[in-house]
């Protein structure tokens, strides 16, 4: 019974769907996924680094983790240039997975 809202959790060929306010369903990653992901952000942060930015993880993307990693992302040194390179992380449930694609479209809700 889902008494008129969104529904959250919806099983398809084993791979749960995240469904929050209409904005899209997001597929929770599954196990597989993982190693792929982290191979993109470790190539991604490899990057970062070589061009001399600090690494900056922010665990949990809620309220306060949301707006900490914006303000860190925003810093710069005195000619301009960015010095950090979050990433958020965001535990995949059903419940909350759907604020990273959310974030990185630059959505605000």
């Amino acid at each position: 019974m889902t008494n008129g809202k969104t529904q959250n959790k919806i099983q398809r060929n084993g791979n749960k769907i995240c469904n929050k306010s209409n904005r899209g369903k997001v597929s929770i990653p599954l196990k597989g996924d993982y190693d792929k992901e982290y191979q993109r952000i470790k190539k991604l942060a490899k990057k970062a680094k070589e061009e001399g930015k600090e690494i900056v993880v922010v665990m949990g993307l809620g309220f306060v983790g949301v707006v900490m990693a914006a303000i860190v992302a925003d810093t710069k040194d005195e000619k301009g240039n960015y010095t950090k390179y979050v990433i958020g992380y965001q535990r995949p449930s059903v419940r909350s997975f759907w604020k990273i694609p959310v974030i990185n479209k630059g959505i605000s809700l």
